[in-house]
């Protein structure tokens, strides 16, 4: 089966990683895929040198891509009117580039490799494209919750109705994605089904300097965007108290340095008297050797937080894992047995959960060893891919 799998994202992130673990743990060799990704993803480079031999990568120019090229500066109202026709422009161009694809390439499958719902304008054309030139399957993965003002988005609602009868079917991340899109984005409920994103450690291990990390008791981590979503503002709150109980103890910071909050969080762990207690490492895709000098990886994420790939990659590392009680999370940490799920926001309850697991060595192991056999079950790329192969077949 040939498989077409279109990609139109601006930030690299969770989204290619787990399109990465789809093809690369795939159960039918027979099979091909042929991955398009728009030519200004930042996350372009990553998917180049993850599915090498493992699929054709093809770049384009996505309506945004070309919108972007050309901007009066001198005059706001002009620079505004051309950017409209150019996107007008740009949509007749790709509607007919896309049906060239799609002729020339013949797929069986069309796989939509979506971030948050609605996603980007090419999808749908892409699957508009799909039906009317091709009598192939369309599913369309979703990663993120769709916007809060839905009732005021004429986009979302016509993004809504293109994907209740035109696509075969939707695959939500968690449960708690998929009422959401059940419920704001009034998707059919028998058009979705949840599948949870897989991970793997075999790439985590590679590209970050093991000795220049090494453990010290009373350590922990949290991994991902510095956005304030991400909930770093209340573990800092909380981590101020840590290291009263523990003076040494270490948060390492994983987080592209370029984000617009790092200046906030630095000067918010300085507010805190804990600048000596954090160590700042620049983002990278390989983050083995900071799960490995840690005792317990934390994830307080407040929002947009469909599933939590962190805390299922800690899982796989063996890593005690507390998180937020919010959205996907609440999915991964389901008991009290595999680690703490908690309010970030009551700084109680929160660094009181920490300083016991830090103090607790029996404790961290014991549900680091519950957590790690939900992963297996649960949360590996292989059972992700076997899923998706089943659902594809099935729809």
């Amino acid at each position: 089966m040939k498989y077409l799998v279109w990609n139109e994202c601006y930030s690299a992130g969770g989204a290619d990683w787990s399109l990465i673990e789809l093809i690369t743990h795939w159960g039918n060799p027979n099979d091909e895929f042929l991955v398009f990704v728009n030519e200004s993803h930042k996350g372009l480079p990553l998917l180049k040198d993850k599915l090498v031999n493992k699929a054709n990568l093809s770049k384009y120019k996505s309506p945004q891509d070309i919108s972007n090229r050309i901007m009066l500066r001198r005059n706001i109202f002009l620079d505004l009117i051309r950017k409209v026709f150019l996107s007008v422009i740009s949509m007749y161009f790709i509607f007919f580039k896309l049906r060239k694809i799609i002729v020339d390439t013949k797929p069986g499958i069309i796989l939509i490799n979506n971030g948050g719902f609605p996603g980007a304008l090419s999808n749908f054309l892409l699957i508009i494209s799909g039906k009317l030139f091709s009598k192939c399957k369309i599913v369309m993965i979703v990663r993120n919750y769709p916007p809060e003002l839905f009732e005021n988005s004429l986009y979302v609602k016509i993004c809504s109705f293109i994907c209740n009868y035109f696509l075969n079917g939707v695959v939500a991340v968690s449960n708690s994605l998929k009422d959401s899109l059940a419920k704001d984005a009034r998707i059919k409920p028998e058009n979705l089904k949840t599948i949870y994103n897989g991970v793997s450690i075999e790439n985590k291990t590679s590209n970050l300097d093991g000795s220049k990390y090494t453990y010290t008791p009373h350590s922990a981590a949290i991994i991902g965007a510095l956005d304030e979503r991400k909930g770093h503002e209340h573990l800092f709150e909380a981590w101020k108290y840590v290291v009263q109980e523990f003076p040494e103890a270490k948060l390492y910071v994983v987080g592209s340095t370029t984000n617009s909050n790092y200046k906030n969080l630095k000067n918010q762990a300085k507010r805190c008297h804990i600048e000596s207690n954090i160590e700042w490492v620049e983002f990278t895709n390989n983050v083995g050797s900071i799960y490995k000098v840690v005792d317990v990886v934390i994830v307080p994420s407040i929002a947009y937080e469909s599933l939590g790939r962190v805390a299922a990659e800690a899982l796989a590392f063996k890593k005690t894992v507390i998180v937020n009680s919010f959205g996907g999370l609440k999915e991964i940490i389901d008991d009290p047995s595999l680690g703490y799920c908690l309010d970030v926001k009551n700084t109680t309850k929160f660094k009181n959960a920490i300083i016991k697991i830090l103090n607790d060595d029996a404790l961290r192991e014991k549900l680091s060893e519950n957590g790690h056999a939900k992963y297996k079950e649960k949360f590996t790329s292989e059972v992700m891919a076997k899923k998706y192969l089943e659902y594809i077949i099935s729809v």
